[in-house]
């Protein structure tokens, strides 16, 4: 659905292109909460490269990737999506 609002991708590129990001690798580095990443194998936006890296960095993670989805996970597929985060907080 944010997709599909107008003119979403002209106010993408304008956060994109105008915004810098600090570099908070090492802080996530001493990150102790479960967390729990999301990735799908099809995202077209962030590769899954991605996700497999802040899985790496982050010491108490748990990186679960979602199969023949793109980058809304919980639109695309909503009940899988649900349940791996169902099971994430029961666990």
């Amino acid at each position: 659905m944010p997709l599909k609002a107008k003119d979403w991708d002209k106010g993408l590129f304008w956060v994109t292109k105008y915004s810098s990001y600090p570099d908070i690798t090492e802080d996530l580095k001493n990150l102790m909460t479960p967390t729990l990443i999301v990735h799908c194998r099809e995202d077209a936006i962030v590769p899954l490269e991605s996700g497999e890296r802040l899985h790496s960095i982050l010491p108490n993670s748990q990186l679960v990737v979602m199969e023949k989805c793109g980058h809304l996970p919980h639109e695309e597929k909503p009940e899988e999506f649900l349940k791996i985060l169902e099971d994430f907080l029961e666990s």
